[in-house]
């Protein structure tokens, strides 16, 4: 996982409140690919089409993005917008409504690889970045 510091370094800003938040969606989407996890984005995994940033999705665990219809909600995915799955495959996390929904994604992915177990991610960034300033 040598790649992992490097995301941590190559963020200018980390101890700022408003710069964490892409830094850790950026390293829990390159921990969740180390894991063997690789996060379907940019295609509805039901059809193969590309995602419309104008429609809304749920992430299915173990399927991706498929058109939500209805209002239902479901145990096992997580509502987003299709500009959502359009920014996260493009690593933007500057939207306010893309920022929201990549963590309650990233938080369901992680458990749902994790088996449950809890994750500091803050923690883990705070400390590889000391590691790095200490170097």
């Amino acid at each position: 996982a040598a790649g992992v510091p490097g995301l941590v370094a190559a963020e200018p800003g980390v101890g700022e409140a408003r710069a964490i938040e892409p830094v850790l969606r950026r390293f829990e989407l390159a921990m969740l690919r180390e894991l063997g996890y690789a996060a379907q984005l940019g295609r509805d995994a039901a059809g193969g089409d590309a995602i419309d940033p104008d429609r809304e999705y749920w992430y299915v665990l173990e399927r991706g993005p498929v058109l939500a219809t209805g209002t239902a909600e479901r145990a096992d995915a997580v509502r987003l917008s299709g500009l959502t799955l359009v920014h996260l495959e493009r690593g933007q996390f500057d939207d306010a409504r893309t920022a929201g929904e990549a963590k309650s994604l990233m938080r369901m992915l992680i458990h749902h690889c994790l088996a449950g177990q809890e994750l500091a991610t803050r923690a883990i960034v705070r400390d590889l970045k000391s590691l790095e300033d200490a170097a």
